[in-house]
C-alpha cells in the first residue's frame, strides 16, 4: 500500500558548557535567548520528539527522547508513544521509518524551512545513517514537488502569498486550532515538567492538523507535482 507519511518535530535550544561563549554571542547576534536560537538552528537543535502519521491507515506515533528528560520522570510508552534513550536513537529510528520502500510521500508544514533540515543536520551531527529518502525529499525542486509536500510552500503558492500559519490555516478551514493549548515555545517547559503525555498530544496535534489540511488541498486544488 503507498504510503504518505506526515511529519513534524519538537526541538529543544540545549548545549553542551564548552559550546556556551559561541552560542550567546550567535544569539545576541541574532537578538534572541540563547535557547530560542539553539532551538530553532538546524545543526544545533535538540530533536526531542517527533510526530509521524499514516495517511492512509490513519495510524499516527510519537517518538521521543527519554533522555532529554529529568531523570525522575517516568518513560511513557503505548497508545503510538515510543521512547527512545538518545537523540541520535530517535533520529535511527526516524530515519528508518522514512527509509522504508512503502514511504512514497513525505508532509509537512514548513518542511522545507526547518524539519527536513534540523533532521538532516542532527543526524549527521550525532552520526546517524541519512535515509536517502529523506535527504532527496530536502534537496527535491521546490517548485515540482512530489517527494516531499511542504504545505506552506502551497498554501503561500511558494512565497507569492505573505504569511499563514499553520495555525491560521486551521482557523481559516474549521480545522480544529492545533495550537489552542500552547505552542513550540512550551516545548522546553513540558520537558522540564516530565511531561510526555501533554508534549506528545501537542506534537501529535501539530500532525493530525497537518495531515486534515493536506487531505482537504489535494482533493480540492491538487498538490504541485
Amino acid at each position: 500500500m503507498p504510503g504518505t507519511i506526515v511529519l513534524d518535530i519538537e526541538t529543544l535550544g540545549r548545549w553542551r558548557e564548552e559550546d556556551a561563549a559561541a552560542v550567546e554571542e550567535m544569539a545576541a547576534a541574532r537578538e534572541m535567548a540563547a535557547a530560542d536560537f539553539v532551538a530553532l538552528s538546524a545543526p544545533l537543535a535538540h530533536v526531542v520528539c517527533v510526530g509521524m502519521l499514516h495517511v492512509e491507515s490513519g495510524v499516527s506515533r510519537a517518538l521521543y527522547d527519554a533522555s532529554a528528560f529529568p531523570p525522575e520522570a517516568a518513560p511513557l510508552a503505548g497508545d503510538g508513544i515510543e521512547p527512545y534513550g538518545s537523540e541520535a536513537a530517535l533520529l535511527a529510528k526516524v530515519n528508518e521509518v522514512l527509509g522504508k520502500p512503502g514511504v512514497t510521500r513525505i508532509v509537512t508544514f514548513n518542511g522545507r524551512g526547518f524539519d527536513l533540515p534540523v533532521l538532516i543536520h542532527r543526524s549527521v551531527a550525532l552520526g546517524v545513517q541519512v535515509a536517502s529518502k529523506l535527504a532527496n525529499a530536502a534537496r527535491e525542486y521546490r517548485y515540482r514537488p512530489n517527494l516531499h509536500i511542504d504545505l506552506m510552500d502551497q498554501f503561500t503558492f511558494f512565497g507569492a502569498v505573505r504569511g499563514g500559519s499553520l495555525r491560521s490555516f486551521c482557523v481559516g478551514y474549521g480545522i480544529a486550532d492545533p495550537k489552542a493549548d500552547g505552542c513550540g515555545s512550551n516545548v522546553a517547559e513540558l520537558v522540564a515538567a516530565g511531561d510526555v503525555g501533554r508534549l506528545a498530544d501537542y506534537c501529535l496535534g501539530d500532525v493530525r492538523a497537518t495531515a486534515d489540511l493536506y487531505k482537504r488541498w489535494s482533493d480540492a486544488v491538487g498538490v504541485a507535482a
